[in-house]
């Protein structure tokens, strides 16, 4: 809260005493213009399951990331609907035909775009347009440990879409990283900015 980030996400564990604490010491703190979202990395079994858990949070969340099995869109589309948020989609969302998975509730779904897990700049700019078209927004995830260079590739998507962004992710640069491959190192400073500026990025020897 300190640096002043505006959104927030809480990876779930599925054990309540510790995913309820790591809660509340963010979700006690949010303010006017800050969000919270869950990440669950497909924690439960079914959407029965997902639901019971996430309703006994008692959190100011708006999205949960990828509660339940893989591409499981009709669970998926049952635990939205239910609990009235929204679901991002990482790992069931891998290349532009998953479109046609989404069906007609499109005001349920955020698509994480991350470059690497895309394959590449051209053709997350096109699932980034596609998105735009249809009325799904999208997150620009990033890996964890991720080098500048991945982190310059996803500010091009970023900046392009930036109408139709949720959130970015990355930029931790040496936050994370002992030796970055690209000086200076691309990472976040006060309230979450990432100011490229005029530097000249060199690439180590």
């Amino acid at each position: 809260m300190k640096v002043g980030f505006r959104d927030y996400k809480i990876k779930l564990f599925g054990m309540p005493e510790i995913d309820k604490q790591n809660t509340h010491l963010v979700g006690d703190k949010l303010g006017e213009g800050t969000t919270l979202r869950f990440d669950a990395n497909n924690l439960w079994k079914n959407a029965d399951e997902a639901i019971k858990y996430l309703s006994n949070m008692n959190a100011n969340y708006f999205a949960v990331e990828e509660p339940i099995d893989v591409q499981d869109f009709s669970g998926l589309s049952k635990i939205s609907e239910m609990l009235g948020k929204k679901i991002i989609l990482d790992e069931s969302f891998l290349k532009r035909s998953d479109f046609d998975y989404l069906g007609s509730s499109l005001e349920s779904w955020i698509i994480n775009l991350r470059i690497s897990k895309m394959g590449g700049v051209i053709r997350s700019l096109e699932i980034a347009e596609k998105a735009k078209q249809v009325g799904v927004p999208i997150i620009i995830g990033a890996q964890v440990g991720e080098t500048s260079i991945l982190t310059r590739a996803a500010l091009t998507v970023a900046n392009t879409c930036k109408d139709n962004l949720v959130a970015q992710e990355g930029a931790y640069g040496t936050h994370l990283l002992s030796y970055d491959l690209l000086n200076p190192s691309l990472m976040f400073g006060a309230e979450g900015v990432l100011d490229v500026g005029a530097d000249k990025l060199v690439l180590r020897s």
